[in-house]
């Protein structure tokens, strides 16, 4: 994929304070920094980075330095921050804007295609969308972009992370998922074919079982038809045994006729024992005697008169509720009387009193010599004289009350008397009357008892002739009792044959259920002779599968080792060609992708021989210099070698710091390399030294001032 990076614009990003970057021409760049502000450093600190973690976050909202969300502000502006990438993609033009406070746009990411904005609904499905377009993550970007003192740590990788990353390039990894996906698989299918055959063992388990079970219910069938044979044998027998002693006993018929003419004979002396029962009952029932005493023990005029005499009583003790209440009021009013007299003769003492005194001059309280004052006597005479006057008017009307109280009381009293007179009347005339009446009982008892002799008699008769009849009917009731033992016996007889008949009809009736279940064991037997047929079947096709997938995991680890065969001599040719430009020939590199075991197999590795014209291989012997050429060279050929298989195919290269532990001789012929690979990219280097200017055929300054950098 051509993916061309055209220009970067960034404003108060970190350092930063308004930078536009175009990436136009294939040139190679120094870009250097220095700081205005420090004393310490000339370099460090000035922003030359700041142009690719600006480019990383506008892409990627990520950092190298894994800076948080609003530390990228400039923290002098702090605010308005936003970085503006413009691409192009096979054609597309792609322009990628990313804010941070910024004061219109917040915190939003824009996605333009050909000039149309097709943000999503939220960053979080933006940035998604952008790695989609963009066809890498951040981890790709870096690989494919920037190459600083950590990219050349290669060498010192593990024998697993160098190859790792190896087929990453080559994209031999894709043949090793193809491996894992069938593998993955295979797993599966014997996962599958194991499960079949513990399920087509559960089958046989199942048919073994049913085998057994077929067994079982044939001699239970056969043991079936056996017992119901002897059964209907014996039931047979006891049918024959019962009817003949059924032939021996009279009819049911019979029995209960014989019955019916014996409770017919029973049923008419009943009658007659009722009847005598019923003369006996109504024996002095028309007596007269009794009729005239209960008559006279229930004499209406005698409740009459004791009714009269209650109703007198009550209004007597009315009248003497009446006078003990008047006798109360009087006593009442007397009380009254007695203390009003008492007051008003305290009155008449106190104007007797204060007229004494008055006469002598003398105050009627203290008794001390007054000067008179006609006035205040007056006035306390009076005074005096009304209260006298109120308490005479009390005592006339509670006089008057007294008599009042003490006529009606008299008028009470007389009539109360009155009315005791009467009671007295009522009560003798009462007691008159039940004497007649009791004289009148007397007589009647005798005649009474006269009665009772006669009907005591009778009653005696009529008992001895219900005893007779009673006996009679006993003796029929036994001969009935007899005669239902015999039916009873009958018609057991008769129950057992019914039973014994019903017995053979349910023998010969029975159905053989072992049949049905023999008949349904025996179609499961073929159902599951039909379900290891499809296991069996089904296990060979897995197995068929199986064998596949492993001839195909064969056949990619053989494509993958054809490729690497085919890639390592141009890996190693590009390494002569980058080795005689960076040594002179002085040593070489050669790359090796695959070791002889002791068995003779291959093994599948990533290491680098390096081979000196005075001898030696290893890459820890050689000098600090010649370590970094080598890992340059290595570089260099890795990024050829993702030319080649079409990977992220960017216009630009960012070389961070890569002159470290080099002298002159050695920086200038990877800058006479850098100058090769720029005539199909535009390559920037970042340098803190200050004596490569002349080296390179354009130059960018960035320098700090008050927190903030600028491009000079």
């Amino acid at each position: 994929m051509k993916l061309i990076i055209k220009k970067i614009e960034i404003q108060n990003f970190l350092s930063i304070g308004n930078i536009e970057l175009e990436f136009s021409n294939k040139d190679t760049v120094l870009i250097q920094g220095f700081v205005e502000d420090s004393l310490s450093s000339d370099s460090n600190g000035s922003g030359k980075s700041s142009i690719i973690e600006a480019l990383n976050w506008c892409l990627f909202d990520e950092t190298l330095k894994r800076v948080k969300k609003d530390d990228v502000i400039n923290n002098k502006i702090g605010k308005d921050t936003f970085v503006s990438v413009f691409l192009e993609i096979n054609g597309v033009n792609i322009n990628i804007i990313r804010y941070r406070n910024h004061k219109e746009f917040k915190n939003q990411v824009k996605l333009v295609y050909n000039d149309k904005d097709i943000s999503e609904s939220s960053d979080i499905k933006t940035n998604a969308k952008i790695k989609e377009i963009l066809s890498m993550n951040f981890e790709d970007f870096q690989t494919n972009i920037i190459f600083s003192n950590n990219s050349m740590k290669f060498l010192e990788l593990g024998d697993t992370d160098r190859k790792k990353l190896f087929d990453d390039i080559i994209r031999s990894d894709l043949y090793e998922k193809c491996i894992d996906l069938i593998k993955f698989k295979l797993k599966n299918f014997n996962e599958e074919l194991n499960n079949l055959n513990l399920e087509k063992n559960i089958v046989i388990g199942k048919i073994e079982s049913s085998n057994l079970n077929y067994k079982n219910l044939k001699e239970q069938s056969e043991n079936f038809e056996l017992e119901k044979n002897i059964e209907l044998s014996s039931l047979t027998n006891k049918e024959i045994e019962l009817k003949d002693l059924f032939k021996k006993n009279e009819n049911i018929e019979e029995y209960d006729k014989r019955i019916s003419n014996l409770e017919f004979k029973i049923e008419n002396i009943q009658k007659d024992i009722n009847n005598e029962n019923i003369k006996l009952m109504n024996v002095g029932r028309n007596n007269e005697f009794l009729q005239q005493k209960e008559n006279l023990i229930n004499c209406v005029e005698i409740k009459n008169i004791e009714e009269k005499l209650k109703i007198e009583n009550q209004k007597l003790n009315d009248f003497r509720i009446s006078v003990s209440n008047l006798q109360f009021g009087i006593k009442n009013v007397k009380e009254k009387l007695d203390h009003k007299k008492d007051v008003l003769k305290i009155i008449n003492d106190e104007i007797e009193n204060y007229t004494l005194n008055l006469s002598k001059n003398v105050c009627p309280v203290c008794k001390q010599k007054l000067p008179i004052n006609e006035s205040n006597t007056l006035e306390f005479l009076n005074n005096e004289n009304n209260k006298k006057y109120k308490e005479e008017i009390e005592i006339e009307e509670l006089n008057q009350k007294k008599l009042d109280v003490e006529k009606e009381l008299n008028n009470i009293t007389e009539i109360g008397k009155s009315k005791k007179d009467e009671i007295l009347q009522i009560d003798e005339e009462l007691k008159l009357k039940k004497e007649d009446i009791q004289k009148s009982i007397l007589l009647i008892n005798e005649q009474i008892d006269l009665e009772n002799k006669n009907v005591e008699e009778s009653k005696k008769q009529a008992l001895i002739e219900i005893d007779l009849k009673n006996k009679e009917i006993g003796e029929l009731r036994i001969k009935i009792d007899e005669i239902n033992k015999a039916k009873n016996e009958t018609q057991r007889v008769l129950d057992k044959l019914e039973y014994v008949k019903k017995e053979i009809e349910r023998v010969n009736n029975s159905k053989n259920v072992y049949l049905e279940s023999l008949n349904n064991v025996s179609i499961q037997i073929e159902e599951y002779n039909k379900e290891l047929l499809n296991f069996e079947i089904e296990i060979v096709s897995k197995q068929s599968k199986i064998d596949n997938y492993k001839y195909w995991i064969n056949g990619f680890k053989k494509i993958k080792g054809l490729l690497i065969s085919t890639i390592t001599p141009i890996m190693n040719e590009k390494a002569l060609e980058y080795s005689r430009m960076l040594t002179s020939g002085e040593f070489e590199i050669k790359f090796v992708t695959q070791r002889e075991n002791k068995d003779g197999s291959s093994k599948e590795v990533f290491d680098i021989e390096v081979a000196r014209e005075d001898g030696g291989c290893k890459y820890c012997a050689l000098s600090s210099g010649e370590k970094r050429r080598v890992d340059l060279i290595t570089i260099f050929v890795l990024d050829e070698l993702k030319k080649i298989n079409c990977i992220h195919d960017l216009n630009i290269r960012f070389y961070d710091e890569i002159f470290d532990s080099l002298d002159e001789i050695g920086i200038e012929k990877v800058v006479e390399l850098l100058k090769v690979i720029s005539q199909n990219k535009e390559v920037y280097v970042i340098s803190h030294r200050q004596d490569l200017k002349d080296l390179f055929n354009k130059c960018l300054t960035i320098i700090k001032k008050d927190g903030i950098s600028k491009i000079f």
